[in-house]
């Protein structure tokens, strides 16, 4: 999981500083996983996949499949609330809806 780690950082150009700063938990956490010194916790492997939301997490934590989680849905919609109500039309076990934004915020629905 390590080498997986490193390439997630590669793949978005982060050092381990920055990579500790996006992940909020100290720089000593990223160098002691990366020297092999600790595993990745599970609090840390979740702290990926909400940071990093198209990460599949098949692919993190066991290696299968791509990186890049390939599922869309595709809506037409004008407006963000468009989007929920066709989300929550589309299948009836939705239960909560995340929008991330480009600044790094995030709101549920």
């Amino acid at each position: 999981m390590v080498d997986r780690i490193k390439t997630l950082q590669n793949h978005f150009g982060y050092s381990a500083t920055q990579m500790s700063e996006v992940l909020g938990v100290p720089k000593a956490t990223m160098s002691h996983i990366f020297s092999g010194r600790n595993k990745p916790s599970l609090d840390f492997v979740m702290k990926i996949l909400a940071s990093f939301p198209t990460i599949s997490g098949d692919w993190l934590l066991l290696g299968h499949g791509d990186m890049i989680r390939t599922e869309t849905i595709d809506f037409k919609a004008s407006s963000l609330e468009d989007v929920l109500d066709q989300c929550k039309n589309a299948n009836s076990d939705v239960s909560k809806i995340i929008a991330f934004y480009e600044n790094g915020t995030f709101k549920e629905f």
